[in-house]
């Protein structure tokens, strides 16, 4: 006859059982839910949109940045705020079942070239006789820091594309979840450091670093739940932009009893026509009388940016970060065939036709860089300027267009 276990190792058996497999709904529970008139399938995250019905024609050649803010901890509707507590497990349970459960919130967007993942919260905790217990909680409230990118005027960029994401996971694992996205996230930074501007050059490092930041997540949180809204509107209707009310579950791992935990409104700063200059385009009366610098039009902010550059500011630029020989203004220009051409052409009094070609040329490749027309004149002013420095130089500069600021109110 085979022995008996004791009674008291059978309850622990029975119990760490349990636990494991707590949270999860039996055929009964559903079997005797109300019937329903409709079906939320998507009960941890929910998008709303507030975009206009009238084109912000102002951002059309204009440079802009998102914006990735969040309302956290405030009364609902349905009801006041609850602390979601740390809880902790018997040390019985911890020696015999090891458990990591983890949820991770996260928005992705892109528009035209650039595109990045923002974690906007991770709630993770393990529980193992090798860990201990381990919680990690990690709320992002406002994310700003992101390079400006060009809204074009052929429309090829204009649509923005919202996918928010919910991941639920509980496992018999361990392993920091929520500390290594963190320490994640700061190595990509290390790796690829951000530009101040998405431009031809730093396109790549910029998509790579959102890829990388994409399978961590993937990789971090092996997915039991994966819940995701999806949103797409074109950038010069997006108004007060999309918002995205994320709950987490109460009971730590199982995808049950949502418990809402804030909600994140994806916008972009108001448009500004330089990236050589903070002056930005004022989108209501009321910015205009606060104390950031706007213009009501596109024409008069461009104008006065203009007037307030300062060439070596332009020309210390830094265009990609990590790149020392290509990483500023001036050293991409000095490294262009028709830069070499021009100084040439400038070394004595230049012809019409040379001065009237290089300043094509700087444009043409300044454009193609992604940079606004505003810019390119910037540029170019700039570059003719340090060259032309003899007075029969500085005329024949002076009597062609292509070579002056496009509202001709940069200093000479």
């Amino acid at each position: 006859m085979r022995p008996s276990l004791p009674v008291w190792i059978s309850a622990l058996i029975f119990y760490t059982a349990s636990i494991s497999f707590s949270g999860a709904a039996s055929a009964a529970d559903v079997d005797n839910q109300p019937p329903a008139t409709s079906a939320h399938i998507t009960p941890f995250s929910q998008i709303t949109s507030s975009f206009d019905g009238t084109a912000k024609d102002y951002l059309s050649n204009a440079y802009t940045r998102l914006l990735v803010t969040s309302e956290v901890d405030k009364k609902s509707d349905k009801g006041t705020v609850v602390d979601l507590p740390y809880e902790k497990r018997w040390w019985i349970s911890r020696f015999l079942v090891g458990r990591h459960s983890s949820t991770n919130l996260s928005i992705k967007v892109t528009v035209g070239a650039f595109t990045t993942t923002v974690p906007v919260a991770t709630v993770d905790h393990i529980s193992s006789a090798g860990d201990g217990e381990t919680f990690t909680r990690i709320v992002y409230h406002r994310s700003e820091d992101h390079p400006l990118f060009l809204v074009k005027r052929d429309g090829t960029n204009d649509v923005v594309s919202v996918r928010s994401s919910v991941r639920v996971s509980d496992q018999l694992q361990s392993g920091a979840a929520g500390t290594a996205l963190s320490v994640t996230q700061s190595a990509i930074r290390l790796v690829a450091p951000q530009a101040a501007v998405l431009t031809k050059l730093s396109q790549q490092t910029a998509k790579d670093k959102a890829t990388a930041l994409d399978a961590a997540i993937n990789k971090l949180f092996a997915t039991s739940l994966d819940e995701e809204q999806w949103s797409d509107n074109d950038i010069l209707f997006w108004g007060n932009g999309a918002s995205i009310a994320f709950s987490i579950p109460y009971s730590e791992g199982h995808p049950v009893k949502p418990v809402s935990v804030g909600t994140w409104t994806v916008k972009f700063e108001s448009p500004r026509p330089s990236i050589f200059s903070d002056t930005f385009i004022c989108e209501s009366d009321e910015q205009g009388k606060t104390k950031k610098r706007c213009e009501v039009t596109f024409d008069k902010a461009a104008s006065l940016a203009e007037a307030e550059i300062n060439p070596a500011d332009v020309l210390a630029f830094k265009l990609t970060e990590g790149a020392a020989e290509l990483g500023t203004v001036d050293t991409y220009v000095k490294k262009q065939d028709w830069y070499i051409a021009g100084v040439k052409a400038f070394a004595n009094t230049p012809k019409e036709s040379d001065v009237t070609g290089f300043c094509a040329s700087v444009r043409n490749a300044i454009a193609s860089l992604d940079l606004n027309s505003v810019d390119q004149g910037i540029i170019t002013h700039v570059l003719v300027s340090t060259l032309a420095t003899t007075s029969d130089a500085k005329k024949v500069v002076s009597g062609i267009p292509n070579c002056k600021c496009e509202f001709d109110k940069c200093k000479t």
